[in-house]
């Protein structure tokens, strides 16, 4: 006999357990008369199950040459045929991060819990299952499928201590009868999305657009309505962490590029959090798009830029930690150490060391594109504290800064600069 979170009280019967609270409440025990009652009906179904086959013979009743169809035998079995190759073939198609952390078990109970899921259902019967393998399995199939909007990831189970079916009934966020038409709202809203996408665009070119469209279709709002979920981003356009990465997650999932959602926390404030990870040329890399928006309360950027900042689009690991990131289960995410597709280094403002000319070349060419400011990131931290001192003294970029100012008719006005030592970033708004 296996149990999950405090201890259950010996003997027979049946329990509930809500593992958002953590409490099991017994449900009672069968009183005397109904034990001989039960015992009788299990007596009369043994001898069914012995005699059934040989009264009923084949698969099928037949009058003449008229076919009455199944019997109950054969038709029981037929069913549990056709769920197990549901099963099979709805675990074929599985490729999350959450999956395959699991073990061989607890990828069977997960593949029940997401028929049950997507099917509507109520409460979800689980075969051939421990409770030590619902919660893992349960919380994969959170972490892999944003698409579930109507679950809120907590969950009541019903079992018996000498074992059958393990019975869920998952929290929800939102009445089932609800949940088509909520469904075709938000997939409306993900198809507007993915109609603006060029039919030639790349892996890159998807996350970097998705992640555009939510920062400037989002507001970062903390008590927003269910902030937890992807309703929240397609149909209240305001939300907290969970909301921004279980919708960037939908997105590129539904534009065929792998992404996978990440818990975490913030060190600094001791506080939840969650980002992305995605998966573009086969070389991993963390997105986090709550920190790219300027209305995160936490920005840097709050106060002096209204528009996207890239920062976080396609980090290292290192970045990711250094920059006051925590996983939860850091062992469940493969290693991200590429930054082949840093935003800094897909637009050229990625260096190694201080070259005041090529610095020179890429403040005009971003200058050119009207943002207000310009951004370099450096591969080290020589060169990038070398450049941080520099322009703190008002020697880097001087004579560029000042020939844009009197360009624009502000001649010998002062400019503001920002700069980020966890990711190694300088930013002068212009």
């Amino acid at each position: 006999m296996r149990r999950s979170g405090p201890q259950a009280p010996s003997g027979y019967g049946l329990y509930g357990y809500d593992q958002q609270r953590g409490n099991r409440t017994r449900r009672g025990a069968p009183c005397g008369c109904l034990v001989l009652v039960l015992a009788l009906l299990a007596i009369i179904l043994a001898a069914l199950v012995c005699f059934a086959p040989r009264l009923i013979g084949d698969a099928s009743l037949k009058v003449g040459n008229v076919e009455l169809g199944p019997t109950t035998v054969t038709l029981t079995e037929r069913v549990d045929e056709e769920r197990e190759a549901r099963l099979q073939e709805l675990g074929s198609q599985q490729d999350g991060l959450g999956y395959a952390a699991l073990t061989d078990a607890q990828q069977k109970v997960y593949v029940q819990l997401l028929d049950g899921v997507t099917s509507l259902e109520e409460k979800l019967d689980v075969l051939d299952a421990t409770i030590a393998d619902v919660e893992p399995a349960y919380h994969a199939m959170m972490v892999d499928h944003p698409e579930l909007f109507w679950i809120d990831g907590s969950t009541r189970y019903t079992y018996y201590e000498n074992g059958g079916p393990i019975t869920i009934t998952p929290g929800l966020s939102l009445p089932l009868d609800e949940v088509p038409e909520v469904r075709e709202r938000i997939e409306a809203a993900a198809d507007g999305f993915l109609a603006t996408l060029p039919q030639d665009a790349d892996e890159y070119a998807i996350c970097k657009a998705a992640y555009e469209y939510l920062v400037e279709t989002t507001d970062y709002v903390a008590n927003a309505e269910q902030h937890q979920n992807i309703q929240s981003v397609f149909l209240g356009h305001a939300t907290v962490c969970a909301g921004y990465s279980k919708a960037y997650q939908y997105l590129l999932q539904r534009a065929g590029v792998f992404c996978s959602y990440v818990e975490g926390t913030i060190p600094s404030r001791g506080e939840d959090h969650a980002w992305n990870i995605v998966r573009i040329g086969g070389e991993y890399s963390y997105v986090d798009v709550t920190w790219a928006d300027p209305a995160f309360p936490g920005s840097e950027e709050v106060v002096l830029q209204t528009g996207v900042t890239y920062d976080y689009l396609c980090l290292t690991t290192q970045e990711i930690l250094r920059d006051d990131h925590a996983f939860l289960n850091e062992s469940m995410w493969p290693a991200c150490d590429s930054t082949t597709y840093d935003y800094y280094g897909m637009t050229g403002r990625l260096f190694d060391v201080v070259d005041e000319a090529a610095l020179s070349a890429s403040f005009w060419s971003q200058c050119d594109e009207g943002l207000g400011y310009v951004s370099f990131k450096f591969t080290n931290d020589e060169a990038y504290v070398a450049a941080r001192d520099s322009l703190a003294a008002g020697t880097l970029l001087a004579y560029d800064i000042q020939s844009l100012f009197e360009q624009q008719g502000k001649a010998g006005s002062p400019y503001s600069y920002q700069y980020m030592d966890s990711l190694r970033i300088l930013r002068v708004y212009v």
